[in-house]
């Protein structure tokens, strides 16, 4: 029971980081709250991480030849 206790706990933890983190990364990139909220959507279902993934890519390429 302390175990299931402790693991849900970090698990709990660890999902408010990754919507706090998330946030600042949409609030730097200048995202709309649509893709936000695609990228916390990604979180919880199933390989919805594979879009955002390819996304996040084109971005991150869309930015370096910008600079």
């Amino acid at each position: 029971r302390e175990f299931v206790y402790f693991l849900g706990m970090g698990h709990g933890v660890l999902f408010l980081l990754y919507v706090a983190l998330s946030a600042l990364a949409s609030h730097k990139q200048n995202w709309s709250v649509f893709v936000w909220l695609m990228v916390l959507l990604a979180a919880v279902v199933p390989f919805a991480f594979i879009p955002v993934e390819i996304f996040i890519k084109k971005e991150l390429a869309k930015n370096k030849h910008n600079i």
